[in-house]
């Protein structure tokens, strides 16, 4: 059925005020205009909604079943122009990222403040399974996150990937080598984070670890510092993201032969504030290409500070 606004805005000025000529002085139209959308708007419904008499109309039953459905369209609709008016200007874009500390969300955040100066960016630190709920509930805008399975009714974009590296104590002998293999951390207890938290991340990590069964240290955090100090402490070792800032006692190491990380952008695919988070989208896709740019810049002036040789 194809109603445009004009035959339900027409019914609802007729039933509330009882009178066609009232309503239609009301809806700056015609007298007969007005009548032939009420004409019109009944033969698309199949029912008559009005009773005719001689001091005006009133609703049939027929009539009144339909009033609220009517308003419920119309205040829909009028919702949605807000959110696109409010989006085309001024706005808030509600990100969530796993660790802002990270220097994937870090960048990103940097992207789109300079894509977007005049929205106020609400960052939070939350998992995926989070992220999800939150996405499907409207309470968020845009998440960052590991690559999984896609869900229905969400897009997902590949904004980035990264290699990944196991986090030592600093005094571990093996803190030197060049690169270290699943099997080379056979005996050691591992952090593993919940599933409850982040389980794409936490499936990546047994995929680097060659899904065999590890020793683990019975902690659950949803930051990166305090596994981190426990690494430190000699309580454990980590898998990582090879760009994850270490404290003090902490060496990174690659991890060969493990599937790189594959950072991902997830939205409702016709979630409110489209033009907004479309944009977002955009600027954040370029995560990989800025962080290449800035490590060549970085490599250039290390290179500029060396002495020459002769």
């Amino acid at each position: 059925m194809d109603l445009d606004t004009g035959l339900l805005r027409a019914f609802l000025a007729v039933g509330r005020t009882g009178n066609v000529t009232q309503a239609a002085a009301e809806l700056f139209i015609s007298q007969p205009a007005l009548s032939g959308r009420i004409s019109r708007l009944e033969r698309s419904v199949g029912a008559r909604l009005f009773e005719r008499h001689q001091g005006g109309v009133s609703l049939t039953d027929a009539g009144h079943t339909f009033v609220p459905y009517a308003e419920q369209v119309l205040a829909a609709l009028d919702r949605g122009v807000g959110d696109v008016v409010a989006a085309s200007r001024l706005g808030v874009l509600r990100l969530d990222v796993p660790d802002a500390g990270l220097a994937v969300p870090r960048r990103a955040v940097e992207l789109l403040r300079a894509a977007l100066p005049e929205v106020e960016l609400d960052v939070s630190e939350r998992g995926s399974v989070d992220q999800e709920r939150r996405i499907r509930s409207g309470e968020l805008d845009l998440a960052l996150g590991t690559a999984g399975p896609r869900l229905a009714g969400m897009a997902q974009r590949r904004i980035a990937s990264e290699p990944l590296a196991v986090a030592l104590p600093a005094a571990d002998p093996r803190a030197a080598a060049g690169g270290l293999s699943a099997e080379d951390l056979r005996d050691d207890i591992h952090y593993i984070p919940s599933t409850a938290f982040a389980p794409e991340w936490v499936a990546l990590v047994h995929a680097a670890l060659d899904g065999a069964p590890r020793t683990t240290v019975p902690l659950h955090t949803e930051s990166t510092r305090t596994p981190l100090e426990t690494v430190a402490n000699g309580g454990c070792v980590a898998v990582s993201l090879a760009s994850t800032p270490v404290p003090a006692g902490v060496v990174l190491v690659p991890l060969v032969g493990a599937p790189p990380h594959v950072w991902v952008a997830r939205h409702l695919k016709r979630g409110p504030h489209r033009a907004l988070v479309e944009t977002a989208v955009r600027a954040v896709s370029a995560v990989q290409s800025a962080a290449a740019r800035d490590a060549a810049e970085t490599e250039g002036e290390t290179d500029a500070a060396r002495p020459g040789q002769d």
